[in-house]
C-alpha cells in the first residue's frame, strides 16, 4: 500500500479538524495452557540445506532450474462486466510439445506504465529468474482501470475481484496451465491473492499474501481511530491510476502512457466519489458506512467460507503500513477452524519482503533462503509433490534478530502476567489505591525531523499534562513477549468524543527508551467492537484496547514502560476532536497490561544462511 510522505501528512492534519522473568499472576488467563511448542530447532528443517548465493538484490534458489524461457505474451481479455480489457503478460519455460505447467501469478495496480505486465522487474524478475527455469510459468495481472486494463480502478472491489477472478481462470485454463495457479505479492499485489481465494477460485491451489490487506476498513479505522491515509487519501491515489491527474510528484500516481480514452473512463467513474465519501465518512465516526462500501472490501467472510486452498502467510513486524493485526491471529485461526493448511513467515522487516535487502547487501532481517522456502512451497502445492519438506509451520524472528520455529502464532503456551496500573508509576502485582491522571490532547506542532512520532514524542513525553508512564521492575532474567499485549484502562472521557492510546518501550539502565509496540483507540469504540456508542461525558468507561502482533525480548535488568496518552502518530489520526481523559486506575478501577510470556531456550535458535563475513546478530557499526 501506499503511504504519504511524511510531509503530506504533517499538512493534512494541519488542514484537518479532521506489547527470571515477569511476576506471573493470573497465568494462564485468556491463553491455553499446557499446548506444546515446536521443540529445538533441529527437530524440524528450518533451513533448507545446500550452498546459498548472495550476489543479488534479491534470493535464489540453491539450485538453478535448467529450462529456458520464451519471448513474453502480451495478452488482453474481455471482462464479463462490461468488456473492459484485463491486462495479461506471461512467461512460458522452453518445454515440450504437449508439456503443462503451473502458474504463478503476480497482480497489481502497479502494472505500470501500460504494457509494463511483460517486463521483468520487481517481483516479476523475482519469479522469472527463480522459478520459471524449474518448469512454471510466471504470470502478471493488472487490475480494473490500471496500467493498460479498462474500467474504473475499484480499490479492491467486487469489479475488481471479479477480473481477477476470471483472470485466474483464464490462466488455469490455457492449453499450455496444468490447472493449478498460485497467487504471490506484497502489500496491494498481496491484498488480490486474498480477492481471488474469497471466490473459492478451483484453479487457486495456493496463495502467498506478504503485507497483504484481507479488510481494507480494519486497516484504515482500527479501533474507530484513522489511518493517517484513511480520510480521503487513500482512496484519491488509488483512483488517481485510472485518469493520472499529475504524472509526477506525490499526488501523481497514474500512468502517463495510459490510452486517452481510458483516462476518460477513469475520471468518470462513481466508484471513485462513493469510496471518497465513504472514506470521509468513516474517518469521522470510526464506523464501516451503512450501505455496505467496506463490507465489500472485505476478503475475510468469503476466504472463511470458499478456500480450499494452502496459504504462506508473510508479515513483517515492524510494518506500520499494513500492519501486523491484518493476519495475526486471523492466519492461525483459519487453520484451527477452517482446516486450510497455513505457514507463517514472521520477521523484524518493514514493509517488504522476507529477502529485503540494503541495495543487495544484507539486513539483519534479510532471509537469503527466501527462494529457496518458496520453491518447496510451490513443488507441493502446485506440482503436487506431496514428499517435499516444507520445513516448521512458523518461523519467527525476535527483535533480537534471533529466528526460531514455532507450531502456531501467537504461541499458545503462553503464560500471561496481568499488571496494575499503580501508584508511584508503577506497574504492579495487585492494584492498589485509587489514582487518577487527566490527560489532555497532544497538540500538534509541525516537525520536520521524521519520522513525525519520534519528533512528536520527544516534545511532549515529558511534559506534565499530556502522558502518564507506568513501568514494571527491572525484569530479572531475558524474558520474551510473543504474541498480542493487552492494555485494558479505566478512563473518564471529559466530552462527547475522545481517544486514548498506549505505547510499550524496554527502558535499559541508563533509561533509554526501546519502543516495541503501540495501540490507540476512539473511546467511542471502548468495548473492542466496529460499532461506536455514544460517550456519556464525565461517566468511567473500560477501554479495551490490544497491541500490534509482536516478537520482543525485554533484556535482564530492562524495564517495561507503557505510556498512555493523546497522540496522534504518523499511523493513527483523531477520527474525530478528542477532549481531556481522565486516566484512573487502584480501587475499583480496573487498568491492567496483560503480557503474553513464553519460555524459550538457545536450542530453540537457528541462523539463516548469510555471507560468511556477515554476522546477522552483531550489532551494525
Amino acid at each position: 500500500m501506499t503511504r504519504l510522505p511524511a510531509v503530506s501528512i504533517v499538512l493534512f492534519l494541519a488542514l484537518g479538524s479532521f506489547a527470571g522473568c515477569l511476576d506471573q499472576e493470573n497465568a494462564g488467563a485468556g491463553g491455553a495452557k499446557g499446548a506444546t511448542k515446536l521443540g529445538a530447532a533441529g527437530d524440524v528443517t528450518s533451513v533448507f540445506p545446500g550452498t546459498y548465493k548472495f550476489d543479488a538484490r534479491y534470493s535464489q534458489v540453491v539450485v538453478e532450474g535448467t529450462l529456458q524461457k520464451l519471448k513474453p505474451v502480451h495478452q488482453f481479455i474481455k471482462s464479463k462486466i462490461d468488456g473492459a480489457d484485463i491486462e495479461i503478460g506471461y512467461w512460458l519455460p522452453d518445454v515440450p510439445a504437449g508439456t503443462k505447467v503451473p502458474v504463478i501469478v503476480h497482480a497489481s495496480p502497479y502494472h505500470r506504465p501500460a504494457g509494463a505486465v511483460t517486463r521483468e522487474a520487481g517481483m516479476k524478475l523475482f519469479l522469472v529468474d527463480n522459478f520459471l527455469p524449474h518448469g512454471y510459468a510466471v504470470a502478471a495481472v493488472a487490475v480494473r482501470g490500471t496500467a493498460d486494463s479498462g474500467g474504473c480502478m475499484d480499490l479492491m472491489g467486487q469489479d475488481e475481484v471479479r477480473d481477477l477472478d476470471q483472470a485466474i481462470t483464464w490462466l488455469g485454463e490455457q492449453p499450455w496451465s496444468s490447472g493449478a495457479v498460485g497467487m504471490i505479492g506484497v502489500s496491494y499485489d498481496g491484498s488480490t491473492p486474498w480477492s481471488v481465494a474469497s471466490t473459492g477460485n478451483k484453479y487457486l491451489k495456493t496463495i502467498v499474501p506478504i503485507s497483504g490487506v484481507p479488510d481494507v476498513y480494519h486497516l484504515m479505522y482500527r479501533n474507530g481511530t484513522s489511518e493517517s491515509r484513511g480520510p480521503i487519501l487513500l482512496n484519491y491515489l488509488y483512483y488517481a491510476y485510472g485518469w493520472d491527474p499529475l504524472p509526477v510528484g506525490p499526488l501523481g500516481t497514474g500512468d502517463p502512457n495510459r490510452s486517452a480514452e481510458k483516462r476518460i473512463t477513469g475520471l468518470a467513474c462513481p466508484e471513485s466519489l462513493q469510496g471518497l465519501a465513504w472514506s470521509v465518512y468513516s474517518g469521522v465516526y470510526g464506523e464501516r458506512d451503512p450501505l455496505g462500501w467496506w463490507a465489500e472490501r472485505n476478503r475475510k467472510p468469503g476466504v472463511e467460507k470458499n478456500y480450499k486452498g494452502s496459504i504462506l502467510s508473510v508479515q513483517g513486524l515492524q510494518d506500520w503500513n499494513v500492519d501486523p493485526n491484518m493476519v495475526i491471529p486471523w492466519a492461525d485461526q483459519l487453520e484451527q477452524e477452517r482446516g486450510i493448511y497455513v505457514k507463517q513467515m514472521l520477521g523484524q522487516w518493514p514493509h517488504a519482503s522476507p529477502d529485503r535487502t540494503n541495495g543487495g547487501k544484507s539486513l539483519p532481517q534479510t532471509r537469503w533462503d527466501w527462494a529457496e522456502i518458496l520453491l518447496h512451497w510451490f513443488d507441493r502445492w502446485l506440482k503436487d509433490m506431496e514428499t517435499v519438506d516444507l520445513g516448521p509451520k512458523v518461523q519467527v524472528q525476535d527483535n533480537t534478530m534471533r529466528w526460531r520455529n514455532e507450531e502456531r502464532f501467537p504461541p499458545v503456551d503462553a503464560e500471561w502476567a496481568t499488571y496494575h496500573l499503580g501508584p508511584g508509576n508503577q506497574l504492579v502485582k495487585q492494584p492498589g489505591p485509587a489514582g487518577s491522571a487527566l490527560l489532555s490532547p497532544t497538540p500538534l506542532v509541525p516537525c520536520v525531523q521524521p519520522p513525525i512520532s519520534v519528533c512528536l514524542s520527544q516534545q511532549f513525553k515529558s511534559l506534565p499534562g499530556y502522558s502518564a508512564d507506568f513501568s514494571t521492575p527491572p525484569v530479572e532474567a531475558e524474558t520474551l513477549l510473543s504474541g498480542t499485549p493487552r492494555l485494558h484502562v479505566t478512563v473518564v472521557p471529559k466530552g462527547p468524543t475522545s481517544l486514548i492510546g498506549g505505547w510499550m518501550y524496554t527502558v535499559d539502565p541508563s533509561g533509554k527508551e526501546t519502543k516495541v509496540g503501540s495501540t490507540q483507540m476512539n473511546l467511542m469504540f471502548a468495548d473492542g467492537t466496529e460499532k461506536a456508542k455514544p460517550i456519556v461525558p464525565n461517566m468511567p468507561l473500560l477501554a479495551k484496547m490490544e497491541f500490534q502482533a509482536l516478537d520482543a525480548v525485554v533484556p535482564a535488568g530492562h524495564k517495561i514502560l507503557v505510556r498512555l496518552w493523546q497522540l496522534p502518530s504518523t499511523d493513527r489520526i483523531a477520527s474525530t476532536p478528542p477532549f481531556p481523559v481522565e486516566l484512573q486506575w487502584g480501587g475499583s478501577a480496573r487498568s491492567t497490561l496483560e503480557l503474553p510470556v513464553i519460555a524459550r531456550g538457545e536450542a530453540d535458535y537457528f541462523k539463516p544462511p548469510f555471507p560468511t563475513d556477515y554476522d546477522p546478530l552483531k550489532p551494525a557499526s
